[in-house]
């Protein structure tokens, strides 16, 4: 009995003493070694250009940088290529934002907007000045001024809502109802074409088809005019007349794309 109380008092000892040992490495090793948690964030690429309406905004002096959680953008340079007027009231430090009979301000340093009669709101961040440059927050355009974006790699792709599109709804057939299975743009970041998986076989001849885009395709959302689509959308498509590429899927050029809200 006394001899295996040594044993195992031996191997205790041992065993404690290998863990000593080991502790030790491991605290040496910290002091010359970085240990980066594997659970550690990434940080999400930060935006470096603007585009409206298919075209890239010239940012002349100024950037895109991240804050507090949010992108802020240049506000002059994003509302202009919008057709906006901007102008700075230096006495208020406040800065007026008219399109046509829409107008809102903003003041810097105040997280506070507004948008033709709708109640002040919060953004979560104000507008400020950096280098003589007013900046704000990638949200205002879609909670404040309604109009919309998307982020697709290092550029924000920002619709022109002011155009608004007129499509006689009476002459308008709709050749086929579907969901947007993939969108792809061309080195310019316009819309190139779009594959679609048709949802309502009364609708179309087509379970699925290529969809080709071009100048004269009328894009809408509601009574506005867009120029970017999305994965998952649902779409109502009608298609030019003309010669179609019988393959499969079909290649057909689209007259009218309409997402259904």
């Amino acid at each position: 009995m006394k001899k295996i109380v040594a044993i195992v008092l031996a191997s205790s000892i041992a065993f404690s003493g290998a863990s000593m040992v080991y502790a030790n490495n491991v605290e040496n090793k910290g002091e010359t070694e970085k240990i980066i948690p594997i659970s550690a964030p990434i940080k999400a690429m930060t935006p470096k250009s603007i585009f409206v309406g298919g075209k890239k905004i010239d940012l002349k002096d100024t950037m895109i940088y991240e804050k507090d959680g949010h992108t802020m953008i240049p506000l002059r340079w994003t509302l202009e290529a919008l057709d906006y007027k901007v102008e700075w009231n230096d006495k208020l430090k406040k800065i007026d934002i008219q399109e046509g009979a829409k107008w809102t301000s903003i003041s810097i340093g105040k997280d506070s907007y507004f948008f033709a009669k709708v109640a002040p709101m919060s953004l979560g961040i104000a507008p400020e000045i950096k280098e003589d440059r007013a900046y704000v927050s990638l949200t205002f355009l879609e909670e404040v001024l309604k109009v919309e974006y998307s982020v697709q790699g290092d550029n924000i792709i920002v619709q022109n809502a002011n155009p608004t599109t007129h499509i006689d709804e009476a002459n308008e057939k709709v050749d086929m109802k579907a969901v947007i299975k993939k969108v792809t743009y061309d080195d310019e970041l316009k819309l190139k074409e779009i594959i679609v998986e048709n949802v309502d076989q009364d609708s179309g001849t087509y379970d699925t088809a290529v969809v080709l885009i071009h100048e004269k395709t009328q894009m809408m959302k509601g009574n506005h005019g867009i120029t970017t689509l999305e994965p998952g959308e649902k779409v109502e498509l009608t298609f030019e007349e003309g010669p179609i590429t019988m393959i499969y899927p079909v290649r057909i050029g689209a007259k009218v794309i309409r997402v259904v809200e």
